[in-house]
């Protein structure tokens, strides 16, 4: 019985050394692959989402400055080894030393004209496409070995993309709507592209879209009645890794529901 009892013992101790040695193997797995992804801050927190899209599972991204256009107090640069920006301006306006920091740094353009409405710029359906090639570029440049990874989710970030356009247009063609406010008129080209009639005024039958960051218990409304409160993607823990596409679908479903809530 004793004999039986220390073979038992034996046999449970050998298991459980041997899942200790497997969760041992496992966290240090874990930590050499982040130890390898690409280190990467974006100049603005849009770029950081579609370059964490692309990257995928090789990267590490965060955002030098957050949605409300304010320093980003959770980036640490000793941890970032490559920088994307827009283009050298985007830097100068944001008053950036990168030689300080020693970071390699990739523009994505070497001058881009919409620089003063960034924000507009990269939410434009026409434009969010070039975009995310350029950034596919830049990973394929500092990681050759992946290329075809990158392709792939470029590929697919553009097919998701485009669906999540097409289901804007069944939704919203023609929805009559006023954007309310400078962050709201950022909004223009991605409404525009999904059908929507927007309005140089508040009307009766519209549905106003106001920046929820800027706007609300800021500032007077213009907007009466039935007002859509647009939010930018949730940053939590300085995880930019956001699926652009089911953002953008969710912010049509939701626009759709508040206005079926209304008729």
């Amino acid at each position: 019985m004793r004999l039986k009892l220390k073979l038992i013992l034996i046999i449970i101790l050998i298991i459980n050394s041997a899942v200790n040695i497997q969760a041992e193997a496992a966290a240090q797995a874990h930590l050499e692959d982040e130890n390898n992804k690409i280190k990467i801050a974006a100049a603005d927190p849009w770029l950081a989402v579609i370059t964490s899209f692309i990257g995928g599972t090789n990267v590490y991204v965060t955002s030098l400055y957050d949605f409300n256009a304010k320093p980003n107090k959770n980036v640490n640069l000793n941890n970032i080894n490559k920088l994307i920006a827009i283009d050298r301006d985007e830097l100068k306006n944001f008053k950036i030393n990168i030689n300080i920091a020693n970071i390699e740094t990739w523009y994505l353009f070497k001058e881009f004209k919409e620089l003063n409405n960034l924000e507009a710029a990269i939410l434009d359906p026409s434009v969010t496409p070039f975009i995310a090639q350029k950034i596919m570029t830049a990973l394929a440049t500092w990681d050759a070995a992946n290329y075809p990874y990158y392709q792939r989710r470029l590929a697919e970030f553009q097919t998701r993309l485009s669906s999540s356009i097409l289901a804007g247009k069944q939704l919203l063609n023609g929805t009559k709507i006023y954007l309310d406010g400078e962050g709201a008129l950022n909004l223009y080209n991605l409404f525009k592209a999904s059908g929507c009639e927007i309005l140089d005024k508040v009307t009766p039958d519209a549905l106003s879209i106001v920046d929820d960051s800027y706007s609300r218990g800021k500032r007077k409304l213009k907007s009466q009645g039935n007002i859509f409160y647009f939010k930018r993607p949730d940053i939590k823990e300085n995880n930019y890794n956001i699926d652009y596409p089911a953002y953008l679908h969710d912010l049509y479903i939701a626009l759709w529901q508040l206005i079926s809530k209304s008729n």
